[in-house]
């Protein structure tokens, strides 16, 4: 039984969650009807910090548009535990966010963070049609408490015993900024260390031809002018058309020197 209900309630979450993230991401771009969506979705306090957070926005003419990429694993969980007559849960999910901000609709930056998605659920503790008091813990049926509780008089609707979300932060994901970081680190060591082999090569190159014109020169100088340009092609290392260059230079040496 208690298997089964941790099942459900981490369903029921998976759910909310999809939900919640869908009005927070329209709560911040300013969309009013988002505004009653999100308060029915939160409990009262966390209801009362979303509003303060979007305040503090509105006074400095700002809009956020929020994008959180979840990747394929599952999420993790905390719970659900008794908390008092109610139950709490905690969910963690490593996300992607993408933050654009605007200023009366122009967009002043961007950014892209990996992080940690936490949510706090609480979920009323409800059995089939009959449900424990959050104010007292008596137990009653669902309709009988909009009328006041049999116990201690305090009255809900049917709405107060759905799962609420009563926390939300973003975190840094530190495991997965020190593993980017690690990555870009060696992707800027395997460029570096590319490029000297390449100028090691080249400068390798250019020694070697340094060292073939001297040579070339001598020769042409003691007479050689037949062999040079097919010893030179078929080393395989300059082009034919710099060597036959060459060979043409000493010919035309020695028929002046004649």
């Amino acid at each position: 039984m208690a298997t089964e209900f941790l099942n459900d309630a981490r369903k029921e979450i998976e759910g909310r969650t999809a939900d919640f993230y869908g009005a927070l991401k329209a709560f911040y771009q300013g969309n009013g009807e988002a505004e009653q969506n999100l308060m029915e979705q939160t409990t009262q306090p966390f209801w009362q910090s979303l509003r303060l957070s979007r305040k503090r926005l509105q006074q400095r003419e700002l809009t956020v548009d929020m994008e959180m990429q979840e990747p394929a694993r599952l999420a993790d969980y905390d719970g659900p535990w008794k908390d008092g007559y109610d139950y709490s849960c905690r969910r963690t999910q490593p996300v992607k966010m993408r933050r654009t901000y605007y200023r009366k609709g122009k967009k002043i930056a961007f950014l892209k963070t990996p992080e940690i998605a936490a949510a706090s659920f609480l979920k009323a503790d409800v059995q089939g049609d009959m449900v424990i008091c959050p104010n007292c813990g008596h137990e009653g049926k669902l309709t009988s408490y909009i009328d006041g509780c049999d116990a201690c008089g305090a009255k809900f609707l049917v709405s107060d015993f759905e799962t609420k979300v009563s926390g939300f932060s973003l975190e840094e994901d530190a495991r997965q900024k020190s593993i980017s970081n690690f990555m870009k680190a060696g992707a800027v060591v395997g460029i570096t260390a590319i490029s000297l082999a390449v100028l090691a090569i080249c400068a390798g190159g250019i020694m070697l031809f340094a060292v073939g014109v001297g040579q070339e020169r001598i020769q042409c100088g003691k007479g050689s002018r037949s062999h040079d340009a097919g010893n030179w092609s078929g080393s395989g290392i300059f082009p034919v058309v710099v060597l036959h260059a060459h060979y043409i230079y000493c010919n035309v040496d020695r028929d002046g020197d004649s």
